[in-house]
């Protein structure tokens, strides 16, 4: 297992959120085994956690025994910015970055070809709070997976932008 991390977006502010892609080497050379994706999101109430502290087993069984190139974003923490303003507005941000460029990007460093269409997701607490709202998404995920999240916050939240 291989790791490269790079910038998803740019904050107004000029600080990058960062993104570390997890791959097999040599795998999905051919376009016909491009790799499925997985979006691995931590938790941490919101105002904790790092993509540092992902699990390294859980890493490893989603790329060697499932098959997947799995992507661990970083997130801005609600210290300072709202749950919406902040992590939800990122992690939409890391899907549609994930879907639309780190294809391309991957391929081109690494010679790994993933395929941006099969995207699933998968969050723990916050994180699995976060997941939720990608079901907003367009397209949304091909699955999501949810787990220790309170789901009926998930769903007030989502009702924040518009005001409803």
């Amino acid at each position: 297992m291989e790791t490269k991390e790079y910038t998803y977006a740019t904050l107004e502010e000029g600080a990058a959120l960062t993104a570390d892609v997890y791959y097999k080497p040599g795998a999905g050379n051919d376009v016909k085994a491009a790799q499925p994706i997985v979006i691995l999101i931590y938790g941490g109430g919101f105002v904790a956690g790092s993509k540092a502290a992902v699990s390294k087993s859980r890493l490893d069984s989603l790329i060697h025994d499932s098959g997947f190139t799995v992507v661990v974003p970083d997130y801005r923490h609600c210290s300072t910015v709202s749950v919406f303003d902040g992590p939800v507005t990122d992690i939409h941000n890391c899907y549609s970055w994930t879907r639309e460029k780190l294809p391309a990007l991957l391929s081109r460093d690494t010679g790994v070809l993933i395929d941006g269409s099969r995207v699933v997701v998968i969050g723990s607490s916050a994180g699995g709070t976060l997941v939720l709202h990608l079901a907003s998404a367009s397209p949304p995920p091909k699955a999501i997976v949810s787990y220790f999240s309170r789901s009926r916050t998930a769903w007030f939240l989502s009702n924040l932008r518009d005001g409803t």
